[in-house]
């Protein structure tokens, strides 16, 4: 069966990233709606966060609301981590244009990538 999404979603490379100021945050992936993290600290549904995002050619400050959060099976003696879903919350048109610069510059990318071993979040209902 062919998952249905609302976006396009794209992994990103060689960004820096941030949710509300915790490091050690990595985006599985991204679209211009949301996002999907893997984070060391797990987040309350409901609250509201900021995805902090570095690029080389842009700084964006987008706020969001988590959707959920749920702990990612650990390795023996790796750090516990977290998968966070979050959904971006009012962005203005320059956060869009933004966004979907990141996401375009991207897209190439997510294209070339041959890695299937990635790390991917539970499917939830």
């Amino acid at each position: 069966m062919r998952e249905r999404r609302r976006a396009e979603r794209v992994r990103l490379s060689s960004v820096s990233v941030r949710l509300s100021g915790i490091g050690g945050t990595t985006v599985v992936d991204l679209s211009v709606l949301g996002a999907m993290l893997q984070v060391p600290l797990a987040q309350a549904a409901e609250s509201s966060v900021v995805l902090e995002v570095e690029s080389s050619t842009q700084i964006l400050d987008l706020r969001a609301r988590v959707v959920r959060s749920s702990p990612r099976p650990a390795e023996a003696g790796a750090p516990a981590t977290y998968f966070v879903a979050i959904e971006f919350d009012d962005l203005s048109m320059d956060e869009l244009v933004g966004l979907s610069r990141l996401i375009d510059e991207n897209r190439e990318f997510e294209d070339s990538s041959s890695d299937t071993t990635a790390v991917r979040p539970p499917a939830w209902s």
